[in-house]
């Protein structure tokens, strides 16, 4: 299974002077142990909206090669 979750960007990191930054993991679960793939932070101040990409990309079990273009297009929507 392919997972996606919300992670808060470490202020250090985030782009976003002042304010909360989120991003998305992506994680391969097998046999209850889970393996980090990719981490795409500082991608929105909005917590919901992360949430809800991150949600959606679990929903349709997004392949991990998609992941990059899906937040891509995220961005530019």
């Amino acid at each position: 299974m392919i997972l996606y979750q919300l992670f808060e960007s470490p202020p250090e990191l985030s782009l976003r002077e002042g304010k909360k930054a989120f991003g998305i993991q992506c994680e391969k679960v097998e046999d209850g142990k889970a393996a980090l793939l990719q981490a795409i932070g500082d991608i929105s101040t909005s917590r919901q909206r992360v949430d809800t990409l991150a949600e959606r990309c679990t929903r349709a079990q997004l392949s991990p090669l998609h992941f990059r273009d899906v937040v891509d297009d995220f961005l530019l929507a």
